[in-house]
Order: structure tokens, then sequence, then C-alpha cells
């Protein structure tokens, strides 16, 4: 049952020592086992000598006891040796050097000189029974040593386990000694209790322990602190031996040794301490001071680093907030700041003016050339302007297309129109982009400070009412703000004002001019023209009204007015006269390019349950250039419908045949200002009777609009114009004065047949 144990108590350390991998850590580990191992390898030995020599050597187990006691002393020694390295070294000294005493007095005086008086000590016996002797004092010492240096080693149960089977296995050695000494048996309890309290250590001792390191004292004991420490023990113990010293003397100087000792090593111990925690606190604020120093060095390296980048923002924040990106001229920020400036400067000085400038049809430019060559005429319109001016005046870009030009010192109204007529000739010149000759125009508005104004709002409000003044003329010139722009104005805002309430009110009408058929006279159709009887202004001319609502988008509901009244007239005239009338009624871009036209068209049609073919939308050719795919789209819906398309006013402007190819046009109507032109002017009748011509050849119908005379109609008659309108074959009509004029002789013959 001992041998089982023993076994036992050598596989549980041996086991755990191979399933750690760590092996340098269990070396502890490994000699605990090999230390049981020898164990109950001596424990065998007797039986061994019994059976082969019939006797027992006492020699022989006692060798294997030592050599235990040699591993358990290492194991101890390698766990010792993992926590000196924080231990004080001359407090271990001192302590090993007192208890040293303790141990070799103990041995020697209590055991080896009382009990081995007539030993033989050449003998090996002998010898190993010493040796066996000092190994267990050592034991305890380094129990000793760990328990107060290390308290904490021995809180679990594992490791007071670990201690009790060690006091166990050295009460029992002891025992087992004395009765070997006296030539007596120790009994049977030692024996079982030996195998015991080795189970009890390897137990223990696989529990890891927690290895506390000291980061300054890495390491063992140094060899001079070993080495005067063993020569210390060693003259003691030779003066002992040589001189008859009382043991309590001896004991009392050692303890007193021992408290002095320890109270210089404290104080030692406390200035260490105390200097080590100056250096730390030196070396920390050396550190800080380092880092602190590092950490301004670069703030202020950021500093530097983000004023610089601050300048440059701020440089080009002043220049995106002041410049204009596309052209580089000052923006609308700078021309206000520059304007308040004048004014506060001139108002004793001298006078300036300013000039607003608009590109004329700049939209049809961009969506007929693209934003590509729309933004190189800006630049270029910005290099001219600016070509055109001194030293001292400016250019500003507001906007879109529109500028303003500042002169800052004038004479006189005179020599700023002279400006103005300057640049409106230069802009005439053609844009050379892309190998293309791009033709465009300015319309200029002026106003003079402080003749218009004063003040710097009221003063860009009078260029603008300039401005308006060149576009409504014509475009292509330049207008100097006076009284009766002023007049103008105060109308069209009063028109304006009034709009609003004019549709609700129901004041605007529709007349109609007759279409006739040049050959035979007869009514082909009637165009549906809106007028405006204002209740306070009278009468309006449509060309005061219809640019204002188409810029406050009311021609929106004016034309839906319109095309439902007009369409409601054709079926009322066609169904009560069986006729085969169609209506023209023109079509603004705006109401043109609204998301529910055709539906509204649509809508009409289905709620008057009209002949599609009775229908002919008049739009302009601008219409055409802008968004031409969607245009295009549209009028191909509008035209699968059946209702008719014609292009009014054809040969003004910026006239395309392209579009007769492109689009699907039904009429087209001449220009009054060619065919008022056609007998008077070569040029005039070899358009028209070009576009007629053409026409024909087409299959597209002609109207010829504004003729006024008999020699028009002759001509026009002549030259193969299909029908005319204009006011020489009748001029604006109510539909009763139609039904009159064309409707009622019809209805008379038929029933006289």
């Amino acid at each position: 049952m001992a041998l089982a144990v023993s076994f036992t108590a050598v596989f549980v350390p041996l086991h755990d020592f191979y399933k750690s991998k760590n092996y340098s850590e269990n070396y502890h580990k490994l000699c605990v086992a090999a230390g049981v191992l020898i164990y109950s390898i001596g424990e065998m030995m007797p039986l061994y000598s019994e059976t082969i020599q019939e006797e027992a050597a006492m020699h022989t187990g006692m060798g294997f006891y030592l050599s235990r006691n040699v591993m358990i002393m290492a194991a101890l020694l390698i766990i010792i040796l993992k926590y000196a390295g924080k231990w004080n070294e001359l407090r271990v000294i001192v302590d090993i050097f007192v208890f040293g005493i303790f141990a070799v007095y103990i041995s020697w005086i209590g055991f080896i000189k009382l009990y081995m008086v007539d030993f033989d000590f050449a003998a090996l016996d002998t010898a190993i029974s010493v040796a066996y002797i000092i190994t267990d004092t050592i034991i305890i010492f380094e129990y000793l040593m760990l328990y107060m240096y290390e308290v904490d080693y021995f809180k679990s149960f594992a490791k007071k386990t670990e201690m009790s089977g060690f006091m166990i296995l050295l009460a029992a050695d002891f025992c087992n000694w004395y009765g070997v000494a006296l030539n007596g048996y120790a009994g049977a309890i030692l024996e079982a209790a030996l195998p015991i309290s080795l189970l009890m250590i390897s137990i223990g001792i696989n529990e890891d322990e927690i290895l506390v390191k000291n980061h300054e004292k890495k390491g063992r004991l140094s060899v001079e602190a070993v080495s005067a420490l063993i020569l210390c023990i060693i003259c003691f113990i030779a003066i002992n031996m040589s001189l008859s010293m009382p043991i309590g003397i001896l004991f009392i100087c050692t303890i007193a040794f021992r408290i002095i000792a320890r109270r210089y090593i404290r104080a030692y111990e406390i200035n260490e301490e105390l200097m080590k925690n100056y250096i730390d606190a030196n070396d920390m604020l050396k550190s800080k001071m380092y880092e602190a120093n590092k950490i301004f060095c670069d703030l202020e390296s950021k500093v530097r680093l983000r004023t610089q980048e601050l300048k440059e923002k701020n440089t080009e924040l002043f220049y995106l907030s002041n410049i204009d990106f596309l052209t580089g001229v000052p923006n609308r920020r700078s021309f206000v700041e520059y304007i308040d400036s004048l004014i506060f400067e001139s108002s004793t000085k001298y006078k300036f003016a300013i000039m607003f400038i608009d590109i004329d049809r700049f939209k049809s430019i961009n969506d007929w050339y693209g934003h590509d060559v729309g933004d190189h005429i800006l630049i270029e319109t910005s290099k001219r302007l600016s070509q055109s001016l001194g030293d001292e005046d400016g250019v500003y870009r507001l906007g879109g297309d529109e500028y303003v030009v500042v002169l800052s010192k004038i004479k006189n109204e005179d020599s700023v129109m002279k400006i103005a007529n300057e640049m409106v000739c230069e802009l005439r010149k053609p844009f050379l982009i892309k190998d293309k000759k791009i033709f465009t125009t300015i319309s200029v508005g002026i106003a003079c400070y402080p003749l218009n104004s004063s003040e710097r709002s009221s003063l860009m409000k009078c260029a603008d009412i300039a401005l308006y003044k060149s576009k409504s003329e014509g475009k292509n010139m330049a207008s100097i703000y006076n009284l009766s722009m002023k007049i103008e104005e105060n109308r069209r805002l009063e028109i304006e004002s009034r709009f609003y309430e004019a549709i609700e009110n129901d004041e605007f009408y529709l007349r109609y001019q007759p279409q006739i058929e040049l050959s035979t006279g007869r009514i082909l159709g009637i165009e549906a023209l809106v007028r405006w009887k204002c209740t306070g202004l009278g009468d309006i001319e449509p060309r005061e009204f219809l640019g204002i609502s188409e810029e406050n988008g009311l021609i929106i509901s004016l034309g839906n007015m319109v095309m439902e009244e007009s369409i409601r007239t054709i079926k009322h005239l066609n169904s009560k006269y069986d006729m085969e009338l169609k209506v023209a009624i023109n079509i603004s871009p705006r109401q043109f390019m609204e998301h529910d036209f055709i539906s509204k068209l649509r809508e009409y049609i289905f709620h008057y349950d009209v002949n599609s073919s009775w229908i002919e939308l008049e739009i302009t050719e601008e219409l055409t250039m802008n968004n031409e795919e969607l245009v295009l789209a549209k009028l191909i819906e509008i035209s699968n419908m059946g209702v008719k398309i014609a292009i009014d006013n054809f040969g003004r402007g910026y006239s395309s045949f392209l579009y007769l190819k492109k689009f699907p046009i039904n009429t087209i109507k001449i220009a009054m200002e060619l065919v008022k032109g056609i007998g008077d002017r070569i040029e005039d009748y070899k358009i028209v009777k070009s576009i007629i011509s053409m026409c024909r050849d087409m299959e597209i119908e002609v109207i010829a609009e504004g003729f006024e005379n008999q020699i028009q109609w002759n001509i026009l008659k002549n030259i193969g114009c299909y029908s005319v309108q204009g006011y020489f074959s009748g001029g604006l009509m109510t539909m009763e004065e139609i039904e009159r004029k064309y409707c009622i002789k019809r209805e008379t013959k038929e029933e006289t047949l």
C-alpha cells in the first residue's frame, strides 16, 4: 500500500509537468517527482537486499532517502529563486546568517553530537545520516524563508496541503532518525506517514504559484552575498567548535545582531526607496518635460502650419466669395461693395455710371450648342468688355449671362452712351468656337449717379429698367435711363399687379381673324387672339401683357383659357353650319413645356367632342431651339392625335429650314415683316417666293400673315401662296361677326337648295 501511494505521488507532479508545456517554469515539479521516485526505489531496496544478501544494509535505504531530501531541497530552492529577485539582499543575508546559526547548533548539538557519540563518522552510514539531518534542516530553513518573505505563497488550500506534507515528512524523518540513532524501530505509523506526506507534497506542488518578478532586481542573490554568507557560517562553526560558548548567550547575541541589522537594513531600504523614488520622480519629470516640450514644439509647428492653411483658405475664400469662378472677373458681392464705396467717396468728388448688360438669346445658344460653348462665350464676353474699358473701370458678372460695368468717372451721359455703343458693336462680332462662327448680341441698360439716383438699390433698379427697355425694343442696343422709362415701368408693374384679378374677373376675351383661301376667297379657318379690357386701365395691348404673363407664369392659366374657349368656338361653328373650319391657337413656350399641356389638350378635345383635325397649334421657332428632344417628342405625340402644327412668324429672327425636316409641321405662317415688303423690296419678294416653293414641294401649307392691300394679294396669288391672313381680308372679329360674314350665307344657301 505504501508503495502504491508513493508511485501515485510520482505520477501527479510528473503528469502536470508534461501537461504544462512550459517546462522552464515547472522544473520544481520534476524535482519533486524525481525525489518521490527515488524514495519509492529506496523503499524497495531493503526487500531486494534481504532477498539477495539475506541482510539489509542500512546505508542502502538511507542513501535513497538522502537523495529524496536533496531533490525536494532542490525543488524548494527553485521556488525560492523565482521569488528571490524581489527580496532585499542584505535582509536575506542577515536572516540566512542568523537562522543558519540556529540550524547548525540544533543539528550539531541537538542531534549529531548528542546521539552519534559512539558512531564512526568515517563510516558511510554515519556520513549519510549526518547529511540526511542537514538536508532536513535546510528544508526547514527554506520553508521558513518562504514563509517570512512570501506569506501569500501559503494562502491557497493546495499550498497549505503542500506545507503540511513537508511538516509531516520532516517530523517523520526526525522521529525515524532518533529511532535509528537509538538502535530502535521508528514504528509503522511513521513509515505510513512518509508516503502520505509525499503524496500531499505532490498534490500541493501541482498548483502553479504566482511568480512576481522585480523589474529592477531580476535574477538570484549576488555571488558576493552568498560567498559572504557561507564564509560567516564556516567561521561561526569553527569558532564554536573550538570554543565552549554557552548556547543561550550565543542565541541572545544572534537575535540582538538580527534586530540591529534589520533596523539598519530597514533604514537603508528606506533611503534606497527614497532615492529610487527621487530618481524615478526626476526621470518622470524629465520625461514629462521632454514630452511637454515635444508637444509644445509639435503644437507650435501645427499652429504655424494651421496659420498658413488659414491664410491660404482665407485667400481662397476671398477669391471664391469675390471672384467669379468661370470668367475670373469680380462677382456680384464685389460689385455691391465697390458701388457702396463709390457712393461714399463720390458724393462730393465725381459722378459714375453703371451698365447692366445681358447676352441676347443666350439660353437658346446654350440649348442649341451646349453649355461648354455657352461657357466659352461667357469667358470671351468678359474679355471683350474688359478690353473696352479704362484702367479705373471694371466688369462684374452678376450671374448667368448678366454683367455689370462700372464707369467710375464720367463727364456726361453722351460719353457713357458712346462707350456703351462701342461695347454693343464689339459684341456683334462673331465668336469662333470649335471652327464655328457663333453670332450673338448684347442689350445694355445704363443708370448714372447721382442723376438717376443716389442710392445703390435704386440706381441698380434704374439700370435694370433701362435694360428691359433695350430688350423690349428689339435687343442689340443700349438705353440710358430717363423719366419716361420710369413711367413705363410703373405701368408695367401696375399691369402685373392687376393681372391676377383679371383672370378671376373674366376680363380677358377672344377675337378671331379669318384665314382666306386666295384662289376662291372662302374661309379656311380662324386664328384666336386674346385681348384684355382692364377695369381701371381700359384696353391693354397684347405686347404689354403677354410678356409679363410669360415672366410670372400666368401665361399658363391664360393659355389654357384661350385653348378651351377656342375649341368650344370651333365646335360651335362647325357643328352649327356643318363646316370643316380649323382654329389656330397660339401656344407660348412656357405653356407648351408644362408637364400637363398634352393632357389638358386631350381633355378639352374629349369634353367638347371635337375633331382633332379642326385644331392647329401655332408655335414659334424659338420653342424648337429649347430642349429639342423633349419638344420633338411632344410634337410627335400631338401630331399622332390628329392635331395640326404650324410655325408662326417663319422667316423672322433665326429661321432654320432644318425644322421643316425634323419636326412634324403642317403649316408655315410667313412673317408679316416679309409679306409687307414683297411689293417694295425685291429681297423680301424672293424670300417669300422661295419659302412658298419649298413648302409646296414638301406638301406643307403656307399662310401669308399681315397683308394689307390688293397689290400684296395679287403678288401672293401669282407666286402660288395658298392662303392669307390680314386686315385686308378681315380684321379682328367676334364669333357672331364671323358667323354673319362667313357662315350665314352658307346656311341660307343650303336652305334655299
